[in-house]
């Protein structure tokens, strides 16, 4: 049997795994029926590790835990989680297990490969983090894929023929990115894309933290309780109520007025990529068709309203809102393996980051070094190629290196390098200088191939960058996946289970009197029945707890 065609959305805050079969994408889900996974890690009292909801309820009542280190991936941050100490990409690899395991418990069958969607604004390191928390995982990626480029496609395919330029607006728990693109005939077309991966949901938060917090004159509390608290009092702002923050012994009140003056600095970051975007893909407002808006945090009114004004049309909710991303995801892998369903759709993509060489420049008698000349710039449809003419920097020179770099800085020291080819076969008696020609050819899979030619010879040197390959050595892998496997992992079929126990624990804290009593008294029970291990026992109890867990929620406005 071959391999599921599956697409992960590994997100910040949430990610999910969606399955392409029978000429459709649907979204899978875990043993509690949710198609969100928390993007979380925690150790429980045991020191097992919990991923996913269990993790998210015992940061939010406080406990350590680990969560929005998608940003970090490709640096050295090193993450701590009581003993152990994880990469970025190594955590994100324990939520990519899980999504894999939840998939082939749906399935009834092993997942190896997956399309795997990051940041359109994600550059090399990131991407190659990427990559290398899919290897610890045990999946094979098929293709990395922008995150709104996935949207498009989703939306693209389920929406026939008719021409139209559409702009996808994706605000994620930790990154933003818009992709404009046309669809005509069966193709999706990216014309411009760009964004900000320091930029997200979760930064909106930040701001109101902050901000109610020089309201009250303290310190800005870090704990997974208060940060669940104010998460719950900006979406009660943003659908156009008050919330409260209780901070020391001061009440703050919280409303739409306050929660804008406080993230304008955030808006004008969205505003700026918007109309970087428009501004690559030569659309003025008004001139779309339509604006979606996708992403978890794409329900704040604020930036429905940024999109509005600056595209010119109402943006819109995409109807599919939190999986339209995985399920474009899965569709590009029904691409990939050529699914007859898909067989007239076609997808092109842009070069997110531009691609250029190391040069240096002469200036009134004056050698400027370390300048970054541009080949294939940003926004470039692939597949491209370009190239360009370089002479050696004395007369005589015999060889020259060609260093390769991604960015957009006028400096290469602020750019990444991903490569170089040494020239040592230039002729030894030139009365001038030497020129070589450059080119850079990128595929839509991401390979590089950077190829130099002599001029005077006609020699060439061949650089292949497969821009989609590992950055850690095989040895950093062993060790990694050895690291993960340290790493207990509760046992699945408990997951219901735990989950509960975890909402119920919590909500006792939040609670008092006869409600706290009776609350408590269920939970013990839970807890007894669990020690059985009698099935008949736990569903009954189960089910009483969860009915006062719910009602508990009810009362206090909390979200499941």
């Amino acid at each position: 049997m071959t391999s599921p065609l599956v697409g992960i959305d590994l997100g910040t805050t949430n990610s999910l795994v969606c399955v392409y079969e029978e000429g459709t994408a649907r979204p899978l889900t875990d043993d509690l029926g949710h198609t969100m996974i928390p993007s979380a890690l925690a150790l429980d009292d045991e020191g097992h590790l919990t991923v996913g909801a269990i993790a998210r309820e015992r940061m939010a009542a406080g406990l350590p835990g680990l969560a929005r280190f998608k940003p970090f991936m490709g640096t050295d941050r090193t993450l701590s989680l009581g003993d152990h100490r994880l990469r970025p990409e190594e955590a994100s690899a324990l939520v990519l297990r899980e999504l894999k395991a939840m998939a082939e418990r749906r399935l009834g069958t092993t997942v190896s490969e997956a399309v795997v969607t990051v940041p359109a604004w994600f550059g090399e390191p990131q991407r190659r983090a990427t990559l290398d928390a899919a290897v610890l995982a045990g999946l094979q990626v098929t293709q990395l894929l922008n995150e709104p480029t996935a949207a498009a496609i989703a939306y693209g395919v389920e929406q026939g023929d008719d021409p139209q330029v559409v702009g996808v607006i994706d605000l994620g728990g930790g990154t933003f990115d818009i992709t404009i693109l046309e669809l005509f005939d069966g193709v999706v077309e990216v014309m411009g894309s760009t964004g900000d991966t320091h930029l997200g949901g979760e930064d909106f938060t930040d701001a109101l933290i902050r901000g109610a917090a020089e309201q009250a004159r303290v310190q800005a509390p870090t704990d997974g309780a208060f940060r669940a608290a104010a998460e719950h009092a900006k979406r009660r702002v943003c659908s156009g109520g008050e919330a409260t923050l209780q901070l020391g012994a001061t009440t703050v009140t919280l409303d739409e007025a306050r929660l804008r003056a406080w993230c304008a600095p955030l808006v004008a970051r969205l505003e700026r990529c918007i109309r970087e975007a428009m501004f690559q893909a030569k659309v003025r407002a008004g001139g779309f068709d339509r604006v979606l808006l996708v992403g978890g945090a794409a329900r704040m009114p604020l930036l429905g309203e940024v999109a509005s004004r600056l595209c010119g049309r109402d943006a819109e909710l995409a109807g599919d809102l939190d999986h339209v991303v995985g399920r474009g995801a899965a569709l590009q892998a029904g691409l990939h393996a050529r699914h007859w369903a898909l067989s007239e759709v076609l997808v092109t993509d842009v070069l997110t980051h531009t691609l250029g060489t190391s040069t240096t420049r002469s200036h009134g008698g004056m050698e400027l070094y370390d300048r970054f000349s541009p080949i294939l710039s940003r926004g470039t449809t692939l597949p491209a190629t370009a190239r360009q003419r370089y002479w050696t920097l004395r007369k005589g020179q015999t060889f020259m290196d060609i260093e390769v770099y991604e960015g957009e800085a006028r400096h290469v020291r602020d750019n990444t390098r991903l490569g170089q080819i040494t020239i040592d076969d230039i002729p030894e008696n030139q009365d001038d200088h030497e020129a070589v020609w450059v080119r850079f050819t990128h595929d839509v899979s991401g390979l590089l191939v950077v190829d130099v030619e002599v001029e005077s010879t006609g020699k060439t040197h061949e650089l292949a960058i497969e821009r989609t390959g590992r950055s850690l050595r095989p040895s950093d892998l062993e060790a990694a996946r050895r690291r993960l496997a340290a790493l207990r992992i509760h046992p699945r079929e408990l997951l219901p289970n735990k989950f509960l126990w975890e909402r119920a624990n919590r909500l006792v804290t939040l609670t008092s009197g006869p409600l706290r009593e009776h609350l408590d008294h269920q939970l013990t029970a839970f807890e007894a029945a669990m020690e059985t291990g009698d099935a008949d026992s736990i569903d009954q109890v189960r089910r009483l707890l969860q009915r006062t867990v719910t009602q508990v929620q009810d009362e206090l406005g909390m979200e499941l």
